[in-house]
């Protein structure tokens, strides 16, 4: 997964934008209207580019919405434009339970509240593991668990792990409770019979009804905190968390 992450890396940074700025203007489309989703994975200057794609009349439009808390590309800096554009913070959180909700801003706070007609939900589930081998083997049981007895759909399920497969506690497993343990990096099918497993640097931005989040070793309390915010906010419905005692 590393050399392929790689290549996709140098084709998104390096190839396609150069091969934009090789594009005559006479050969660019224009907009009355730019709307930009993740925002905060944009670099300024990829910004400073689509703004030549905007039509000159006053009536043209540029919407961007982002979530600074999640800049973990290091892509966000500023908006290059003066005088600053206008700006509204959205506080209301879709996406999750509120008993997820309750938990990301408890480690994490933050202005996000829950929207009102989202169902409570059940509570996290937090996990202290003391090496690869317990968290593991509590990862496993779980998955069985949520798969036999709560009819949980094993597409439905994501493991976010904190580094490659082959460096994770996940190394040799192939399969839990019958189903593949597969990457979302070549796809991503909730409905697919087999258990997905990614980093939140290819998830980001991706949902999943249920979450199984392995976090990183040796982490600062910040670290943590954020780690806990960007990568738990993945989980529509039911969030799994798995910490490596301190020390261990």
């Amino acid at each position: 997964m590393g050399s392929q992450h790689n290549k996709n890396d140098d084709f998104w940074h390096l190839i396609l934008p150069s091969k934009l700025l090789e594009l005559g203007d006479e050969k660019q489309p224009k907009f009355d209207a730019i709307i930009v989703d993740e925002g905060q994975d944009f670099k300024p200057e990829w910004y400073e580019y689509l703004q030549t794609l905007l039509k000159s009349d006053s009536e043209s439009r540029f919407s961007v919405f982002l979530d600074e808390h999640q800049d973990i590309f290091g892509h966000w800096k500023h908006f290059p434009c003066s005088p600053p554009p206008a700006r509204k913070v959205l506080t209301k959180n879709c996406r999750n339970t509120r008993a997820i909700v309750n938990y990301l801003n408890q480690t994490y706070p933050t202005q996000m509240s829950s929207f009102e007609k989202s169902p409570v939900g059940v509570p996290v589930v937090f996990r202290k593991v003391r090496n690869d081998i317990e968290a593991q083997t509590q990862i496993v049981r779980d998955i069985k668990n949520l798969i036999g007895n709560e009819e949980v759909k094993p597409g439905s399920i994501v493991i976010l792990l904190d580094s490659t497969k082959d460096e994770s506690c996940l190394a040799q497993t192939k399969a839990i409770a019958g189903f593949p343990l597969v990457s979302t990096y070549a796809e991503y099918n909730p409905q697919a019979k087999q258990i997905y497993y990614a980093t939140i640097e290819i998830f980001k931005g991706l949902e999943a009804d249920v979450v199984l989040l392995v976090l990183g070793k040796d982490l600062s309390s910040e670290e943590l905190a954020k780690s806990i915010y960007v990568q738990g906010s993945r989980a529509k419905h039911l969030l799994h968390v798995y910490q490596r005692e301190a020390g261990s």
